[in-house]
């Protein structure tokens, strides 16, 4: 505690969005701009916007994103940060955000996997890390630390061996989408030329069974929906039966 507070004195902790001090109970963003994020209210409305996204593309129970997202609004900012500067653990702090809104809702009742959507391995090493591993891991902390009414199986798997093992029950992260090819930004792309590049691009990979486990596909930004419709039907393929949800931290619509 002490050597925190040194180095707090000299490289005082301030909100990545207004710059005002955090106390001792704040990440990255203070509790007020935190409050002032806009909510979509998705996860509370069957048939939202982004469900009929995805609607007849393959099959999937309930999708949601927690926040709009706008280039000009403060929660760029955050996701500028957490892609671009480094700060993965930003990524994971809002994927605990994510998590301790939507837990009393009942949007992440009887999820057993996390999916974080995958990152090509050369990006990957380039950023150092991929940011939706990141909220996935912020959001299975908080799901796993937090007593919530939350329905979860009373079984485990090994990702790799498929065996049951004797442990309490936890909400998992597995990196089990590959991607196949290199692409590049897709921020100036039209609608079309995102599906275009993204068409076939996941994989999933070898020593990981999905059949009969409830998922959650995660990814930070939705925009015209192809990356996560991609990857959504990659783990379909693979597992016709999957039980499937969606989530992302925010979405352009």
């Amino acid at each position: 505690m002490i050597l925190r507070d040194a180095f707090d004195l000299i490289f005082p902790r301030t909100c990545h969005i207004c710059g005002a001090p955090l106390d001792d109970s704040e990440n990255f963003v203070c509790l007020p701009c935190v409050a002032t994020l806009p909510r979509t209210g998705y996860h509370s409305q069957p048939d939202n916007r982004f469900e009929e996204r995805f609607a007849g593309r393959f099959s999937f129970d309930r999708g949601a994103s927690l926040f709009f997202y706008d280039r000009d609004g403060n929660l760029a900012k955050l996701v500028h940060d957490f892609k671009y500067r480094g700060y993965s653990s930003l990524a994971r702090e809002m994927g605990r955000i994510m998590a301790r809104e939507l837990l009393p809702t009942g949007f992440l009742d009887r999820i057993e996997i996390i999916v974080p959507v995958g990152m090509h391995r050369l990006k990957r090493w380039q950023r150092g890390y991929n940011q939706a591993t990141e909220l996935a891991r912020g959001l299975a902390e908080t799901l796993n630390t937090t007593h919530s009414p939350n329905t979860r199986t009373n079984r485990s798997h090994s990702p790799n061996t498929g065996t049951n093992t004797s442990h309490t029950p936890k909400v998992e992260v597995w990196d089990c989408l590959a991607m196949n090819r290199y692409h590049r930004s897709q921020t100036r792309r039209t609608a079309e030329e995102r599906a275009k590049s993204m068409r076939n691009i996941f994989r999933v990979k070898k020593g990981y069974d999905l059949t009969a486990r409830t998922i959650l596909l995660l990814d930070d930004i939705c925009t015209t929906g192809s990356t996560l419709a991609e990857a959504a039907e990659a783990l379909s393929a693979t597992t016709p039966k999957l039980k499937l949800r969606l989530l992302t931290l925010a979405s352009t619509y």
